[in-house]
């Protein structure tokens, strides 16, 4: 039997998926910002672009789709020079930005960024029409196909939040489902049969158990955070 620890003590500024949706147009001078430990990005929305002087990080105005792409663009590409509808980062801030290993992409409303090393980032924003989300993915599992797996969700440092587990399992890795039978650690009769459910929800400084007793190749869990708290989930099999 092995234990692995496949999430570990993530958080919203620990979450391998940030989404910023948008549901209208951009604002003008508000601001998106992401920041880490070594600093901060921040992206000013503007009517015009400033000239004198110019203003690092001003994206002009255009539809949310464009906005978004522009974002994109920098993140994927620290050192983009200025054009017409950008104003180019500081060789001070094209490094901060490098150092969040960032890769992402779009629709013609949502920026997915996705952060797989867990680098800790505190995403912010002023915009009207715009907000953050985020959940994190563990990295797959392979499972050994002789014995059940058992799970044991875990949730530290909350005041006021909650983290809302769910699992989805795999046989190649590539194609992944729901996994909707979570077999409870809850007391039954011997007339009961097993409680089985799709997700745990902790909102306490707690832990939750749970088998599963069906043979899949890959495994993996997922972990929406509320407000605050850490939360981790590891796996015995």
């Amino acid at each position: 039997m092995q234990l692995t620890k496949v999430l570990d003590r993530v958080s919203l500024t620990k979450a391998s998926h940030y989404f910023l949706t948008s549901s209208g147009l951009f604002t003008n001078g508000h601001t998106v910002t992401m920041t880490a430990p070594s600093g901060a990005v921040v992206f000013t929305f503007v009517t015009n672009l400033s000239a004198g002087p110019a203003v690092e990080g001003e994206i002009k105005i255009g539809t949310a789709a464009a906005n978004l792409q522009h974002i994109l663009d920098v993140i994927v590409n620290p050192a983009k020079a200025s054009d017409a509808n950008y104003t180019a980062l500081s060789a001070a801030t094209q490094a901060i930005l490098t150092g969040f290993n960032l890769t992402g992409s779009t629709s013609s409303t949502v920026l997915t960024l996705l952060n797989p090393t867990f680098t800790a980032l505190t995403m912010t924003e002023t915009l009207t029409n715009v907000a953050w989300s985020s959940y994190s993915y563990s990295n797959p599992l392979a499972l050994n196909t002789d014995i059940p797996a058992t799970v044991q969700f875990v949730a530290e440092s909350i005041s006021s939040g909650n983290g809302v587990f769910t699992c989805e399992v795999s046989n190649d890795n590539v194609n992944w489902l729901a996994y909707n039978k979570l077999t409870s650690n809850v007391t039954n009769t011997n007339a009961q049969t097993d409680t089985r459910v799709a997700s745990s929800t902790l909102s306490s400084n707690t832990s939750s158990l749970f088998s599963i007793p069906e043979r899949f190749g890959f495994i993996r869990f997922k972990v929406v955070v509320t407000t605050d708290g850490s939360y981790s989930a590891v796996v015995a099999n």
